[in-house]
């Protein structure tokens, strides 16, 4: 499944299992590849579905939300490589009057026992200790911590990577996995990746990210998890990437915060990208002078043409301008044209289109098929 479906999924699973009893949802993929992120993307739309407030839980609030559980919809997240089998279960307390001893339910189970929400047992496949795995598999099956038993409206949902992710990585019983709902979550595409940065961060990440990845998209720069499972050096991934877009649009485009975000292989590429010095102003002046560059350059002039495009959309004069180097870059290479189509802003592509097809009525059937196939406007 992609991952850009992944929210959507799991909200249509929440709503079909009221009512109907729940099963358990696992995720299996690659780190950093968004699927945490879905998750809790999709606990806050149930939320306002729900017309309940959205709260991720920790221990200082969860009073509030037991004085008045139906008023909160609670995403509990458990990263299961960090937890004692007590912190599933509860700590063995002794009741004196009867000679015995019962386990005295943690906290936070007494809060998904009396509230909806979701619980996320996080690494699944990556926990080193039976104990531990053993508790959490009880958590699945019988749908409660210790004797504690889940709210209803309370859907679990494991995370874990598969053993060509991750060398640490377990097979799951196979009685377990007879009760799961098992989803393979893929790696995003980079033209995925740039709508999940739109979406969520708006303009407030450096677009040059995205144009370096599509430059060297067929190498894979996405997603190059290490191969051993103990590393001192980080790697690409999704995440990291999301990072790395992040703090460039804050300034730090130095080689050392590169390589710790993304490592040295692609740290030194991508600083090497960043540091083509271009000016758009000539090259806007005289248009022809694009097909002499090399081909990175020819990706950086498209990455400041876009924010150039944002700036002056309504200005004919600069757009005129715009346009007659849009010709030579379609004449030169078409994907590029169409890179620089698809990483206009949503709400000025339209426009942007418009301004092409009236100077150049030419690529009206070119664009027209285009725009279809890859839903630009």
């Amino acid at each position: 499944m992609k991952v850009s479906n992944l929210s959507s999924y799991i909200i249509r699973l929440y709503e079909a299992g009221r009512g109907n009893g729940r099963i358990t949802l696992f995720l299996l993929g690659g780190p950093g590849i968004g699927k945490s992120h879905s998750v809790l993307q999709a606990a806050k739309e149930i939320a306002a579905k729900m017309k309940k407030e959205f709260v991720i839980y920790n221990d200082d609030i969860a009073p509030t939300i037991l004085a008045n559980p139906e008023r909160y919809f609670v995403y509990t997240d458990f990263r299961l490589t960090e937890c004692e089998p007590t912190d599933l279960i509860g700590i063995p307390e002794k009741i004196t009057s009867v000679g015995a001893t019962r386990f005295s339910p943690m906290l936070w189970a007494r809060v998904m026992s009396k509230t909806a929400g979701i619980l996320m047992l996080d690494e699944l496949t990556n926990v080193p200790r039976d104990d531990v795995l053993s508790e959490a598999y009880k958590l699945t099956f019988d749908r409660s911590a210790g004797f504690v038993k889940f709210h209803d409206d309370v859907m679990i949902i494991g995370c874990g990577n598969r053993p060509e992710d991750s060398s640490i990585a377990r097979m799951l019983p196979a009685p377990l996995v007879n009760r799961l709902l098992i989803i393979n979550v893929d790696v995003p595409s980079v033209d995925e990746w740039k709508e999940f940065m739109d979406s969520t961060y708006g303009e407030e990440w450096d677009r040059r990210t995205y144009f370096f990845l599509k430059r060297f998209e067929t190498d894979g720069y996405l997603y190059m998890p290490p191969k051993s499972t103990e590393v001192l050096e980080a790697y690409p991934t999704p995440r990291s990437w999301t990072s790395t877009a992040r703090l460039l649009y804050k300034g730090f485009d130095d080689l050392d915060t590169l390589i710790g975000l993304v490592g040295s292989e692609v740290g030194y590429k991508l600083h090497a990208f960043l540091s083509i010095n271009v000016s758009l102003e000539t090259i806007l002046d005289k248009p022809q002078m694009y097909t002499e560059y090399p081909l990175d350059t020819k990706y950086m002039i498209i990455s400041m043409l876009v924010t150039h495009v944002t700036k002056h959309i309504k200005d004919a004069e600069a757009m005129d301008k715009v346009l007659r180097l849009f010709n030579v870059i379609a004449t030169d290479t078409r994907e590029l044209a169409l890179l620089l189509i698809r990483s206009i802003e949503t709400k000025w592509r339209p426009e942007f289109i418009r301004q092409i097809l009236a100077k150049y009525p030419q690529y009206n059937a070119i664009l027209e098929d285009i725009i279809k196939k890859k839903n630009l406007l």
